[in-house]
């Protein structure tokens, strides 16, 4: 019986399957019914079809069931075996996917078979003809030569003891010839130095070194380590004839003394004031500093340069201040400017220099001819009472001041007044005291209707009385 391990592609597959049952899915399905409807294979991507073996169920185990695949239903790179019962009434669907390979277990012949595997001798021996397709030469004592696995590792006296020589305990490279090694790490001696240089990480290793780990005499390192020091003493060699030597130095054996003499420092003998310093700043010769941007730039030498705030000045205000008043002609634009609409003045408001209309004025002397434009009395501008009889003079307002609008808003208050007095509105006011004069008067049933100016919109009513015998009037309605 051939293995089927791995599943081969294009050649012939069995296995065995169980189906699940519909009426228990805890239980597989004893001697399920089957038919050729219910399994199909697909194989790869195309669409499947029906197998050309139908499954049958295993006479030793009635829950399994057999499935053979030829090896055209087994050309494909994935198998996909779908079941599912077409009566639908006793097992549920199972998808099975199968992927093939080239080659199986059974092809890793033995004993060797050319071109799938190695020959491995009983010593654990491996002949070898080629390395990396070239032949090699032969040994003298078989045709081809040896590899010895086993006593590289365990002869602790034999020259070919590889792992002993390299970790001292066998063997140790006695007397052997090394070749010249042009590229290596870990050497222990280098006998050419030039063309080196530290890296990022040793840069930084340097100057990240703790100070106080350098303290030997007369040491670059205890040179800079003394200027973090209160006190610091250095040897004669290191201190003579330096002058930052002998501040550093707490001796007193040096004509320099740190207590009086630490002006020497900055090669003076008296420390210059706060005034000498501001002196020679002001009293420096500018014609040196001409460094665009710096301030002795822009203070400068006109000679040197003439955009220098003096070459400016000095090219610029050559003549009286007053003389430049005279011919000075105003630039286009200027008022605009210089007074944008809804500020003191704009455009409009200034000729020839005088203000003419302005606002923000603290001071005029001048009252007469002046007017408030649409708008300029704002609401609640008059407190309560501000506008009496003692405000206005006689006469002050005529017909003529008086606008017809405003003669009609008295007129129709005036017909609004309630006849009682102290306010407008009500039914008992001055125009519905009118309306029973001119307009449609009707009485019904006891009601007499005055109506609006309409003569059919009921302004008021009153209840009428009647007397006995007498032939009232029933209603008035005005052309």
């Amino acid at each position: 019986m051939p293995s089927f391990v791995t599943p081969r592609k294009n050649t012939a597959y069995t296995f065995y399957i169980s189906l699940v049952s519909q009426a228990n899915t805890k239980i597989f399905r004893v001697n399920p019914t089957l038919a050729a409807a219910d399994f199909n294979v697909a194989i790869d991507d195309a669409a499947p079809a029906a197998l050309g073996t139908t499954p049958v169920v295993d006479a030793d185990f009635t829950k399994r069931v057999k499935v053979a695949l030829a090896a055209g239903e087994m050309n494909g790179d994935n198998i996909t075996l779908i079941c599912s019962d077409a009566a639908g009434a006793e097992w549920c669907d199972l998808t099975i996917n199968i992927q093939t390979s080239a080659r199986q277990i059974d092809d890793l012949a033995w004993p060797t078979t050319s071109g799938r595997s190695l020959a491995v001798d009983a010593n654990s021996r491996i002949d070898v003809g080629s390395w990396l397709g070239t032949a090699v030469t032969t040994s003298a004592t078989t045709a081809k030569p040896e590899v010895d696995a086993f006593s590289i590792s365990n002869d602790a006296t034999a020259a070919n003891n590889a792992e002993l020589a390299f970790d001292t305990t066998g063997y140790g490279f006695t007397n052997c010839t090394m070749p010249t090694t042009t590229t290596a790490v870990n050497l222990t001696t280098n006998n050419d130095k030039t063309g080196y240089a530290l890296s990022a990480v040793g840069v930084d290793a340097v100057w990240d070194e703790p100070l106080a780990l350098h303290t030997t005499a007369d040491t670059p390192g205890q040179v800079v380590n003394m200027l973090t020091q209160d006190t610091v003493t250095l040897s004669t060699d290191v201190a003579l004839g330096s002058i930052v030597g002998q501040a550093l130095d707490a001796g007193t054996t040096w004509t320099f003394d740190r207590t009086t003499d630490s002006l020497e420092i900055l090669g003076a003998a008296t420390a210059p004031t706060a005034a000498v310093i501001a002196d020679a700043v002001w009293d420096e010769d500018a014609t040196a500093h001409q460094v665009q941007g710096t301030f002795g730039q822009a203070i400068g030498d006109p000679v040197a340069d003439a955009d220098t705030i003096w070459g400016l000045a000095n090219t610029n205000l050559d003549a009286a201040v007053s003389s430049r008043m005279a011919t000075y002609t105003q630039p286009t634009g200027f008022l605009a400017a210089t007074f944008p609409a809804g500020t003191v003045a704009n455009t409009t408001n200034i000729t020839a220099g005088t203000i003419t209309t302005a606002t923000n004025l603290t001071t005029n002397n001048d009252k007469t001819g002046y007017s408030l434009g649409v708008g300029g009395i704002a609401a609640t501008a008059f407190a309560a009472g501000a506008v009496d009889a003692a405000a206005i003079a006689a006469d002050a307002i005529t017909s003529s001041e008086l606008a017809q609008s405003a003669a009609q808003e008295v007129a129709d208050e005036v017909l609004n007044r309630n006849l009682a007095g102290g306010g407008s509105g009500n039914t008992r006011n001055v125009r519905n005291s009118l309306r029973v004069l001119r307009n449609k008067v009707s009485e019904a049933a006891g009601t007499l209707t005055v109506t609006e100016e309409d003569d059919t919109t009921s302004a008021w009513t009153a209840t009428t009385t009647r007397t006995a015998g007498l032939d009232p009037l029933s209603g008035v309605d005005p052309a």
